[in-house]
């Protein structure tokens, strides 16, 4: 059985906050750890650890990896600013990038959105190009996630939409040989809830974890649940920004009094309200944002699920949920959805599908062990850009040197040079604190 070591960048939100990563490092760092070595970087890390996982500030990674070589490095990357810092490091060591988003509304640090980095990987291939001129704007690529896609030798989706979305793409991207690129779905891992056996109380209850805006189709849903002939109250989790919002809409529709707003948005929040729910529904339209992990929950309930058939909707077999068009019939479909899971009088027929589907394929322990396979199946090829990388920035340093040699010691006494009773001295003290990628 093969061991690496790995170096894990990851957001590590507290319990109670909503991060993607964060949500996925508690499932599966404890898994992997028993076979691999396994060191997480953050921003706000402090080095005790938990589980006896030692975990660093990410300014530490440089330090860690010169120490004790890593095998790999592995990011996980979704679309916020606390994800900042995961962004500026892949274009500093190429590793294996696990995307939660692929649509950026955040254009990330601006050492990242004004990097010349197409320019860096036709350097990585051919090291006779030269450097990009620094007084000519780079060419942006936003809001796809181009940049740091290509600069992952090897890239995972939690999402088959994207990684759909991912193969239009045209780019160059580093690779240990033509054609090496690796992409691959890899689920969000869920654990299975049991759903708890509710008491007759003639009340049927929806959970939303749908935006507020217009993208979380709220004025095509709200609609159709004031059509129903039964009674019914419906759970909305969202964030406390978006509240004025889903009141608004609410009162627009004459439903407050039968809408809870639930906050925050939160996997424990919606662990809560979806297993004291009849249908869970989450409609979402946009290719920005996602689904996860909250619609992999609802599923391992066991409670019916619907989703929109749009982005990261379109990922789940129409076996599995309810599937909504989005357009001019959605309210239409949205209410025979409902009638038809209230005269079903069964939860189990309509979200045994779904409990199935992550059970085989979601799971926490298959998830990890596939994820251990891929990281030991990627090591030799990554291990092989790590190398190759390392040529290009120290080729990138010394020609840096150069640059401020030249402009140090510009029109001064021939003889003496400032530059090397100044900033050579310095930089020779600084040595030890920079980052030499080992050869």
């Amino acid at each position: 059985m093969t061991s690496l070591r790995i170096a894990w960048f990851s957001e590590l939100a507290a319990p109670g906050a909503a991060s993607v990563s964060a949500y996925c490092s508690r499932m599966l760092l404890p898994k992997l750890a028993q076979q691999h070595s396994i060191e997480v970087f953050s921003e706000s890390a402090d080095g005790r650890g938990v589980d006896g996982i030692p975990q660093y500030h990410y300014l530490n990674a440089y330090r860690r990896h010169r120490e004790n070589p890593f095998d790999i490095f592995f990011y996980q990357l979704e679309d916020s600013k606390s994800s900042r810092f995961i962004r500026a490091h892949i274009g500093l060591m190429p590793g294996v990038t696990w995307f939660h988003d692929f649509f950026f509304h955040d254009l990330g640090p601006e050492a990242c959105h004004t990097s010349p980095w197409e320019t860096t990987i036709r350097q990585f291939h051919d090291p006779s190009i030269p450097f990009a001129d620094r007084s000519v704007a780079p060419h942006q690529l936003w809001p796809r996630g181009y940049r740091e896609a290509s600069l992952s030798p090897v890239t995972l989706f939690s999402s088959a939409w994207a990684r759909n979305e991912f193969s239009t793409m045209v780019s160059n991207r580093i690779e240990s040989f033509d054609g090496g690129h690796l992409a691959e779905v890899l689920s969000i891992p869920v654990e299975e809830f049991r759903k708890p056996k509710r008491g007759a109380s003639g009340l049927w209850r929806i959970a939303s974890a749908s935006l507020a805006g217009i993208e979380g189709r709220s004025h095509k849903l709200l609609p159709a649940l004031k059509q129903l002939k039964v009674p019914w109250q419906l759970t909305w989790m969202v964030n406390e920004s978006e509240r004025g919002t889903a009141l608004d809409v609410a009162r627009e529709f004459g439903l407050e009094d039968r809408i809870e707003l639930i906050s925050p948005r939160t996997c424990e929040s919606w662990e809560r309200i979806v297993q004291a729910s009849d249908l869970a529904l989450h409609l979402h339209t946009s290719p920005f944002g996602h689904l996860t992990p909250y619609v992999q929950i609802s599923l391992a309930t066991g409670t019916p699920t619907a989703v929109s058939y749009a982005a990261q909707g379109e990922d789940f077999p129409a076996d599995v949920v309810f599937h909504v068009e989005p357009g001019l019939h959605e309210s239409t479909q949205l209410r025979a959805i409902c009638e038809g899971v209230i005269e079903g009088h069964s939860h189990h027929r309509y979200g045994q599908r779904g409990r199935d589907h992550i059970r085989t394929s979601a799971n926490v322990d298959t998830v990890a062990a596939r994820l251990s396979e891929i990281l030991v199946e990627a090591a030799p090829r990554v291990r092989e850009v790590m190398k190759r990388w390392a040529i290009v920035q120290r080729h990138a340093e010394v020609e840096l040197l150069r640059e401020v040699r030249a402009l140090v010691d510009l029109d001064t006494i021939p003889g003496i040079s400032p530059y090397e009773h100044t900033i050579a001295n310095a930089l020779s003290e600084l040595a030890g604190a920079l980052f030499l990628p080992p050869s």
